[in-house]
């Protein structure tokens, strides 16, 4: 009798914009590798690029999820059990649906998790975000006692010499102080914002959007850096 082949679904992803791209990429071919030596049917691929393992609201990671009960695969495999969750609560949930559909979790580096493996290792995927988050806190709170910044790059602000460092854009900082000026002779937000478009002026995320300012009290209200 011919044994049909286990239909496997493919998670993977990677935490922040920070980090290499090819990520998913790579852990997809990892994957499939180890697939290929199993003689399973890869059926589908999930994948979360930027978002961390401890979110719950990753886009493919919920439709993984919402998919276990449909009976369109057998084992979900990912390179690491933290690739699918850094989260006890989310991989004890994760797994206790997967098991009851009859759906097995494999990992390359571990191979099948059981309900042991899944509480040791997710526990320590949590603790040590934990710990991530602690040095995080105390890094920030010595940078800004020392001076230097505590957030990332804010509209008037370009990047210093070192990490925390922030110096002032002279053209932003017009256009901070314009604003401000406008405002307080009465110029509605939309008669600010169109102006400065009309201009051609860039907007804060002019990279990353649409390059105009909004329409928004948000445009007057903004923050004014110090020595603005």
């Amino acid at each position: 009798m011919t044994r049909t082949p286990s239909r496997v679904t493919i998670y993977a992803r990677y935490s922040t914009d920070l980090q290499n791209p090819n990520s998913v990429r790579d852990q997809i071919a990892s994957c499939r590798a180890l697939a290929q030596t199993r003689d399973w049917w890869v059926v589908a691929e999930y994948a979360d690029e930027a978002m961390s393992g401890t979110r719950s609201d990753r886009p493919d990671f919920l439709r993984l999820s919402a998919d276990l009960a449909a009976g369109r695969f057998d084992i979900v495999l990912a390179e690491s059990l933290d690739r699918i969750s850094r989260s006890m609560k989310d991989t004890a949930e994760f797994y206790a649906i997967a098991s009851f559909h009859g759906i097995g979790i494999h990992t390359v580096d571990a191979g099948e998790s059981d309900k042991l493996r899944i509480g040791i290792t997710s526990t320590m995927a949590e603790m040590f975000i934990d710990n991530l988050r602690a040095k995080t806190r105390r890094g920030l709170k010595a940078r800004v006692e020392a001076g230097g910044s505590g957030g990332g790059r804010a509209y008037g602000y370009a990047g210093g010499t070192n990490i925390g460092d922030l110096e002032i854009v002279p053209e932003e900082a017009e256009v901070i102080r314009r604003i401000f000026r406008d405002y307080a002779d009465g110029l509605s937000p939309v008669r600010i914002a169109a102006a400065l478009n009309a201009e051609g002026i860039p907007a804060p995320r002019a990279r990353a959007g649409s390059g105009h300012w909004n329409r928004t009290p948000s445009t007057a209200t903004a923050s004014a850096a110090p020595g603005f």
